[in-house]
């Protein structure tokens, strides 16, 4: 196998692991030559198309041109940039401003030390092009489709593709997950469902915190109580875990991997952490072991037999005989 990256490169980033913040993450692609690029706008004021005016419009020592956002970008660690055609555009016509491109190019870039390595151009709407966009495009440019005329769905048909559910089958077995599977419309929907059945309104339900916003939504429209536990690089921090529980939460909405927005995946030692707090240690034993049958205890404790069933039993000869749970009652 060849590879760009030289051996001194290869022996740093075998001697990396664990988490790496953003310094050490900086580091990483300076000393493996791993260039990282981000468009211009991502170091822009924070505004929206609908909305213009920006975090900064009052602020008149906030420069938003093109070099502002290129010094905003160097000072986050970052040498490389990716620009949008306007940026050198005297309108949005497509007529550049020659002037600017050499001004940036001989000067602030140059100053930086930064490399623009991408130009994006408006296909779109630029009269030179007009090619539309996906969802108005050139009907010119549209390949001739055949007529779609699907056959009517009735009750008792098959209510999930085959394929559909043999894709999604493998997809889980790897993971070690096997059972029935239902084919919602998206996640929401399925953790909908779930919480709808499962829970009423009131009942608490364990967050992660930050977590999608969109669950935190949900969770509020179906009347539910969250109680937000703290994400880590390896997911669900156990202790946060513990503590909504004992507080009465029915539900725990949790990530394994690719959590939004932290990106945290669980380990194995963490799977093992948080399924420790979630079950209790005999249910996990019997759990995890896969057991068939568990025998009662024999033995009692202060007169009370630990196999115990609650309330007042007759016997077989018409005698009254009271039994009490374990651990007992007072």
């Amino acid at each position: 196998m060849t590879t760009r990256f030289s051996s001194e490169q290869l022996a740093y980033a075998a001697g990396l692991s664990g988490y790496l913040d953003r310094a050490a993450s900086l580091a990483f692609l300076k000393t493996m030559d791993i260039r990282m690029a981000v468009g211009h706008w991502s170091a822009g004021d924070f505004c929206d198309r609908f909305a213009p005016p920006g975090y900064h419009s009052d602020d008149p020592a906030f420069s938003n041109d093109f070099e502002g956002q290129c010094r905003r970008i160097k000072a986050a660690g970052i040498d490389f940039v990716e620009i949008h055609q306007s940026v050198f555009e005297k309108t949005l016509n497509g007529d550049l401003d020659h002037a600017h491109i050499e001004r940036a190019q001989k000067g602030y870039l140059a100053e930086l030390g930064m490399t623009v390595t991408t130009c994006n151009i408006n296909t779109w709407t630029n009269p030179k092009f007009r090619l539309g966009g996906p969802c108005n495009p050139d009907p010119a440019l549209l390949p001739t489709l055949k007529p779609f005329t699907p056959s009517h769905k009735l009750y008792g048909g098959p209510a999930k593709l085959d394929a559909l559910v043999e894709l999604a089958e493998a997809d889980f077995a790897r993971d070690g997950i096997h059972g029935q599977l239902a084919v919602v419309g998206g996640a929401l929907d399925g953790i909908e469902r779930v919480l709808q059945a499962e829970l009423r309104p009131g009942d608490r339900v364990v967050l992660e915190d930050p977590s999608w916003p969109r669950i935190a939504d949900l969770v509020h429209a179906l009347g539910l109580q969250a109680e937000p536990a703290r994400v880590d690089e390896r997911g669900l921090v156990p202790g946060d875990l513990k503590q909504g529980l004992g507080r009465g939460a029915r539900a725990v909405i949790a990530t394994p991997r690719g959590q939004n927005p932290t990106g945290a995946a669980v380990d194995e030692e963490r799977a093992r952490e948080l399924r420790e707090v979630y079950l209790h240690p005999f249910e996990a034993c019997v759990r995890v072991a896969g057991l068939r049958s568990v025998m009662n205890a024999y033995n009692e404790v202060d007169g009370v037999p630990c196999a115990a069933d609650g309330g007042d039993r007759s016997t077989a000869a018409g005698e009254r005989v009271s039994v009490r749970p374990w651990p007992p009652t007072r």
